[in-house]
């Protein structure tokens, strides 16, 4: 199923008077997503090799260099391209976000209008400066495509002045500080030692008797991409292995993977630029 917009009413309420907000900082990945590399496919797992749930991908408007009245837009669509050389209408990429992944975020960013300038009153409910609010994300389409569709349900087009386009901040792979810099060597060499090292590596051992014969009969270790693929494809209607929908062993992959991939690794961050102190 696709993300929950947040629960405003429930689980956001008034703070006491006493108390005034004075910043928020919002940490958020991407929306769904299609996998980043094709696993499970054939017998037994049967995954499909092909995801087709990019339609609203394919339209694109570019900025390019028109004739001497200046710049023009240029419409496109992007169509993928299989490697026979044929095409099938909404493929995607892999670790291309979907149209289910672009509702949800924008489902999140009308949900923090909602909060934050209807409820709290503590954004502007029309953007008059592009430096009222600060965007940045990772130079990753799918976590750039997303920040957008936040960006559009925070401040639609009708909510911002002319002059006022919410700026996204990137930085280049070298100073970036949003996920983990493995750029940098030594990193790399600890996120490796991490994996093999892993604790949770002794708590999958019970899953191999059950889940090792999707994976040629190798033991299900420290490593993300295979769950990730099972949750990719049951959050887009994809039929999955009994086995991974048995909610113990989903909830031991997933705690196994979290602590391999989160600890401190985000995409994006929304938040106001300036420190304030109360």
């Amino acid at each position: 199923m696709a993300q929950l917009p947040l629960e405003v009413e429930s689980y956001y309420l008034l703070a006491p008077d006493n108390l005034q907000l004075q910043q928020v900082h919002i940490y958020v990945r991407h929306g769904e997503k299609t996998p980043v590399g094709i696993r499970l496919m054939g017998q037994p797992a049967n995954l499909p090799q092909y995801w087709s749930f990019c339609k609203t991908a394919q339209r694109l408007q570019a900025l390019v260099t028109g004739d001497e009245d200046g710049d023009d837009f240029m419409h496109a669509r992007k169509v993928v391209e299989r490697e026979d050389g044929h095409s099938v209408e909404d493929d995607c990429l892999l670790g291309e976000l979907t149209d289910m992944g672009r509702t949800s975020t924008y489902n999140y960013g009308r949900s923090l209008r909602e909060l934050y300038v209807d409820k709290l009153e503590f954004l502007p409910d029309y953007l008059q400066k592009s430096d009222e609010v600060y965007f940045r994300t990772t130079n990753i389409p799918r976590t750039t495509e997303s920040l957008q569709q936040i960006i559009h349900g925070l401040y639609p087009t009708s909510k911002c002045h002319t002059e006022a386009v919410p700026p996204l901040f990137i930085r280049n792979t070298k100073d970036k500080n949003l996920s983990g810099n493995t750029s940098c060597k030594h990193l790399e060499i600890l996120l490796i030692g991490f994996a093999q090292a892993s604790t949770y590596n002794h708590t999958l051992e019970p899953l191999d008797k059950k889940l090792s014969k999707y994976i040629g009969g190798n033991p299900i270790r420290i490593d993300g991409n295979r769950e990730r693929q099972i949750r990719a494809a049951s959050t887009h209607g994809i039929k999955v292995p009994p086995e991974f929908e048995e909610k113990v062993v989903i909830d031991t992959l997933e705690k196994a993977i979290v602590t391999e991939w989160f600890a401190g690794s985000l995409l994006f961050v929304l938040f106001r630029p300036e420190p304030t102190y109360i």
